[in-house]
């Protein structure tokens, strides 16, 4: 009975401790997938001007701006490089978030769940 009551009389105190605990681990975790997510925006914006990039150049090499053409298509070359690396970076990172994630719940749940000792 005295358990009980010490546990009601703290739990102002340990509830809102394991609250905040539980609002920076959350935002922690989305914090990362939040660069996971901004990462593969990036790649898009990449492929996206490359296409524009090529496409523009080519519109505007054919319409008498020759240099300026060449330039754009140069630009856009530079996006489809630059994205196919990107590419293999997004995929590597959501991967090792992916495996982070995992591991973390793996590890929560060992801490949550014990099996007792048989006696």
């Amino acid at each position: 009975a005295g358990e009980i009551v010490l546990l009601v009389l703290g739990s102002p105190i340990w509830l809102s401790l394991g609250i905040a605990v539980f609002a920076v681990v959350l935002s922690i975790y989305l914090s990362l997938w939040a660069v996971i997510i901004a990462l593969w925006s990036v790649f898009g914006a990449l492929v996206g001007c490359a296409l524009g990039g090529i496409m523009g150049g080519i519109v505007l090499a054919v319409g008498g701006h020759g240099a300026s053409g060449v330039a754009m298509i140069a630009a856009g070359a530079v996006c489809a490089g630059l994205s196919v690396f990107l590419f293999f970076g997004c995929k590597a990172a959501t991967s090792g978030i992916g495996i982070l994630t995992r591991k973390t719940a793996v590890g929560i749940k060992k801490v949550c769940i014990r099996k007792e000792k048989a006696s």
